[in-house]
């Protein structure tokens, strides 16, 4: 895709870009995530996902305006949803360092916290793509936007 173009594409809306939510999850489920992976891959260098590159949206750059490349996405679509996510993982550390699933108070208390901290979290990430720029907390971590390129 030319730059010109990729300058003036318009921002994908939140509804385009949970459709393109939903059918990177249909493909996961249907290929068992080994074909969505493989693919996945492949047009990361492109600056998009299987269901962005479905539906004609696109990763880029918030200041350049260009496609991100393979790295980029690897930490957008990866590293900091892993990193949003290490409230899930905290209780298995916890049941592995312990032998036992939340068998005091604290234990359970910290059980409960981390899956509501996460849980707030990606609830914030989802509303915050309605209230701003059409951009979710990752795109601001990441330094990207999503553009609509159907048009």
């Amino acid at each position: 895709m030319n730059q010109r173009l990729q300058n003036h594409a318009p921002m994908a809306t939140p509804r385009h870009r949970i459709a393109g939510v939903a059918v990177d999850a249909g493909l996961a489920i249907v290929t068992l995530g080994i074909g969505f992976f493989i693919w996945s891959m492949i047009v990361w260098n492109q600056g998009q996902t299987p269901g962005k590159s479905l539906l004609k949206l696109r990763v880029l750059d918030a200041e350049s305006r260009t496609s991100v490349n393979w790295g980029r996405m690897l930490i957008r679509q990866s590293l900091i949803p892993g990193a949003i996510n290490i409230f899930w993982y905290l209780p298995d550390l916890i049941i592995s360092t312990t032998g036992n699933y939340a068998s005091t108070l604290l234990e359970k208390v910290c059980l409960i916290l981390c899956i509501v901290i996460s849980l707030i979290i990606w609830i914030i990430d989802f509303v915050w793509l309605f209230i701003n720029d059409n951009r979710r907390l990752v795109d601001y971590w990441a330094n990207t936007i999503v553009v609509n390129e159907a048009n």
